[in-house]
């Protein structure tokens, strides 16, 4: 078990670091910055518990683990936001008269209270006796799992929503659709797939492939009806791309552009590229349809993504 652990580990970290080193936002310093501070991290969490903790007095030993661990999460809590502020800079300014919109938020929000819920539940478990330090074992091991998870979660839903306020207050270039356009654009993003006739043979043979791919598909279209009901508008701009409600940055250093060109087949739509990290890493394509009459906001596009995205292959006028 702990060789599959040690070996998780490292992959991860290889992963990581692979992605990191292809970014556009890779610098030295910057590598070099974390790397520092986070031997530093360690140094300091290691002394703690080498030498503060068994100097505690006797009567207080029984509080050095419940302060160790918040000792420990403040430092995982600390050298991350350090981390992110290193890899991907500030996030983006927004006028004091723009609202903040709080669309990613929201999200996280819904999660953080799922999680506190299971907390809860964990920890009722002990009242029944037989099982009583079970339940709070786990609950007191899922909370502190959770607490460096939150932290990053909820900074990137800060910063995808100051990017949104950003983007909105000071666009390039801003396209609304009618529904007919917004659905046809829905069914690109996220195209049905037809269920295949019903065969014992290649059903009952093949039932654990689709145990396997219908999470795949039923969160595909999941997206495709959020992305129905959200606003039938396109904004970019200096921070990054709204489309509906699904906000994409230009330039961080797990989300950054690829390239973008036009396709000419109906309809005609403007086709970004991203590379979105998530352990192997994906392209993903964000499709925008065209509306009549757009060659000088193109052109306007590919003035400003080869200044923001100078790495990306821009081909859009």
């Amino acid at each position: 078990m702990q060789i599959f652990l040690a070996l998780f580990i490292l992959g991860t970290v290889l992963s990581g670091w692979t992605a990191w080193r292809r970014s556009p936002r890779y610098s030295a310093r910057a590598t070099w910055l974390c790397a520092g501070a986070m031997l530093v991290t360690m140094a300091v969490v290691g002394g703690v518990a080498a030498w503060v903790v068994p100097s505690l007095l006797p009567a207080i030993t029984w509080m050095a683990i419940p302060l160790l661990i918040a000792f420990i999460l403040l430092a995982v809590i600390g050298i991350s936001a350090f981390i992110l502020r290193a890899t991907d800079g500030p996030m983006a300014k927004v006028p004091s008269s723009a609202p903040l919109v709080d669309l990613h938020r929201r999200k996280f929000h819904r999660i953080a209270k799922g999680i506190g819920i299971a907390v809860l539940l964990l920890a009722a478990l002990d009242i029944y006796p037989p099982i009583r330090p079970v339940g709070s074992m786990f609950a007191g091991l899922l909370a502190i799992c959770a607490v460096p998870a939150l932290f990053g979660l909820r900074h990137k839903a800060l910063r995808n929503d100051r990017g949104v306020s950003a983007l909105m207050a000071n666009p390039w270039v801003h396209w609304q659709y009618a529904q007919a356009e917004w659905e046809a654009l829905a069914n690109i993003q996220f195209p049905k797939q037809a269920k295949p006739a019903f065969s014992w043979k290649r059903n009952c043979g093949a039932g654990l492939l689709f145990w396997v791919n219908w999470p795949v598909r039923n969160a595909a279209q999941a997206k495709r009806r959020r992305m129905i009901a959200a606003p039938a508008r396109a904004w970019f701009g200096p921070d990054g791309l709204l489309i509906g409600d699904d906000y994409t940055p230009w330039s961080l250093s797990g989300t950054y552009l690829l390239g973008a060109g036009v396709r000419s087949d109906p309809p005609a739509r403007l086709v970004l590229r991203f590379y979105v990290y998530g352990g192997r890493g994906a392209n993903v394509d964000k499709s925008v349809p065209l509306p009549e009459g757009a060659g000088h906001e193109l052109e306007l596009l590919q003035h400003n993504l080869h200044q923001i995205c100078p790495r990306a292959k821009i081909a859009v006028s």
